[in-house]
């Protein structure tokens, strides 16, 4: 009998050891991870997004991630004033593979930053979703380089144009 009790308290280490390792494997990344669960609740968030969002986990887990994301009190492919905008979770939800878009969302204090969202379904032995893994990049230095290299690029062709006049 005390055997036993030995071999279940170190199999009960072995897996505290294991799941320590795994979420400190996780928060050592940058990139925000989620997993997002059927009713579209934060079941599990990293270092990386809560940085990125300025939350803590508290008020991550446990919420709709279009509330804490968006701001939204209703799914991001539903809301009007979001022009219903495809999400990857629902989607991988619904056909069972991989999806990516790019999203603004909003920090605790309000600020808007894009982001690339990435979502991969997690699945039990019968193949049906159970569970969502968002991966979630803040973009917004990027894109704001993308707009500036568009607005330097027209400004370009406007100079070129009204050159072409004054040379005729």
């Amino acid at each position: 009998m005390h055997n036993n009790q030995s071999e279940n308290k170190s199999l009960e280490d072995e897996v505290k050891r294991q799941r320590e390792f795994f979420h400190t494997i996780l928060d050592s990344l940058a990139e925000g991870v989620l997993v997002i669960d059927k009713d579209m609740k934060i079941v599990m968030a990293n270092r990386g997004y809560l940085n990125q969002e300025h939350l803590r986990e508290t008020d991550a887990v446990g919420r709709h991630c279009y509330e804490v994301s968006h701001g939204f009190e209703e799914p991001c492919w539903l809301a009007e004033e979001y022009q219903r905008c495809e999400c990857p979770v629902n989607e991988t939800f619904e056909t069972g593979e991989p999806k990516s878009a790019v999203h603004i969302n909003k920090d605790k204090d309000g600020n808007k930053h894009d982001v690339l969202v990435n979502s991969y379904p997690i699945k039990d032995s019968r193949g049906n979703v159970i569970q969502v893994v968002e991966t979630v990049n803040d973009i917004t230095e990027k894109t704001m380089a993308d707009n500036e290299l568009k607005r330097k690029i027209k400004e370009l062709e406007v100079k070129i144009e009204n050159s072409k006049e004054i040379i005729k």
